[in-house]
């Protein structure tokens, strides 16, 4: 998936935006609200979050949502392979000051931002979820690796809490999740990043598949090679 770059202005030509730029605004997801460590990111991305808990004192996040969908945006910044996670830098209640401020990280890290493809999504995200009961307790995705494994969540815990059950870092510096699809969404991150690896080791070869799988469709005399394209195609996309 292609993460589409954005020019970010560096300052607002208003001046009744300045408060935005406050510290507490830039950083208001960090301990104190000090900025991070620039040097441990890979860069900054811009995505769209919502809260689905219906009591007004606990927050319930739901991530990488499409900007129709979404109640405030998150400017977050993405740790390098192998770890390929992110980290909240702050949060944005107003989509109109959204990349006003996160030209601001952007400027201080000197850091490329990108505006995470979900949130251009129209409509309902792509980003939806299928499960199937796992035998020992936990849900199979529709998430798929490049090896073939599907993904696959559960809070069968101590403490209750969702996790990926092969998350691939150490069980104590494994993170939770309050939801089931908070934890499908983070093991698609994983699963996505695997991909792009293969991708960029093997670009010609995905681009030549998407330029034939629909080709194929079209000849019944090729049907198993174009079965075998379209599924290969289809491994990469959750909501198929």
């Amino acid at each position: 998936m292609g993460n589409p770059r954005v020019d970010l202005k560096l300052h607002s030509e208003n001046h009744e935006d300045q408060d935005v730029m406050d510290p507490t605004r830039l950083f208001n997801c960090c301990t104190t609200h000090v900025a991070p460590d620039w040097s441990q990111f890979v860069q900054l991305e811009l995505a769209g979050c919502r809260n689905e808990s219906d009591k007004p004192e606990e927050t319930s996040t739901v991530e990488l949502q499409p900007v129709s969908r979404s109640e405030f945006f998150t400017i977050y910044g993405r740790f390098p392979q192998p770890d390929g996670t992110c980290e909240a830098i702050t949060d944005i209640d107003d989509a109109g000051q959204a990349l006003a401020v996160a030209a601001e990280p952007a400027a201080l890290s000197s850091l490329s931002c990108i505006v995470h493809p979900s949130l251009l999504e129209d409509g309902q995200s792509a980003l939806q979820f299928s499960y199937s009961p796992w035998r020992h307790g936990g849900w199979s995705t529709n998430v798929f690796y490049p090896s073939g494994a599907c993904g696959c969540v559960s809070r069968n815990y101590d403490d209750g809490k969702w996790r990926i059950v092969c998350d691939p870092r150490p069980f104590e510096e494994r993170p939770t999740f309050k939801t089931r699809d908070a934890a499908a969404r983070a093991e698609w991150e994983l699963a996505q990043a695997q991909w792009e690896n293969v991708r960029a080791a093997t670009g010609a070869m995905f681009q030549a598949l998407t330029r034939i799988a629909p080709v194929l469709a079209t000849m019944p005399e090729h049907k198993f090679l174009s079965d075998l394209a379209a599924s290969a195609l289809a491994k990469t996309d959750p909501a198929t």
